[in-house]
């Protein structure tokens, strides 16, 4: 079942790849940095999702899910740093080292918790459930 979970999310791949080309390309001027093309854009995209993938499978359990994530954020940080040495030329940025590749990772988890977590069932939901059908 999880590898064919990998397949469909392939088109979402290309489909936020592209997006994020047009809203960096919308934005890029206002704050001073290159436009990109899509190439590029798949490059940032596949960076990001290796950077958030942990945060989204630590999601999953009920308990300990942050603490779950730990081992993943280092690795993420990890992938951050050599993707961004990849894409950087290309923007016009410099590399950078794995401590700020680690605040990078930890920047995009705070942007993406709320929707990682957003599967999570309180712990009342159960209860709550059951009383409202008939």
């Amino acid at each position: 079942m999880g590898y064919f979970r990998i397949l469909t999310a392939i088109p979402g791949f290309f489909i936020s790849a592209l997006l994020l080309m047009l809203l960096w390309n919308a934005i890029a001027p206002q704050v001073g940095i290159t436009s990109i093309g899509y190439v590029t854009a798949m490059l940032v995209n596949v960076t990001l999702w290796l950077a958030v993938a942990p945060l989204v499978a630590a999601g999953r359990f009920h308990i300990f899910g942050m603490f779950s994530a730990v081992p993943g954020f280092f690795l993420s940080s990890l992938f951050v740093m050599l993707l961004w040495g990849v894409v950087a030329p290309d923007l016009g940025l410099r590399k950078i080292e794995y401590p700020m590749a680690m605040l990078v990772t930890i920047t995009s988890w705070i942007a993406v918790g709320p929707l990682a977590f957003s599967s999570m069932r309180f712990a009342g939901w159960q209860w709550w459930s059951r009383g409202t059908r008939s």
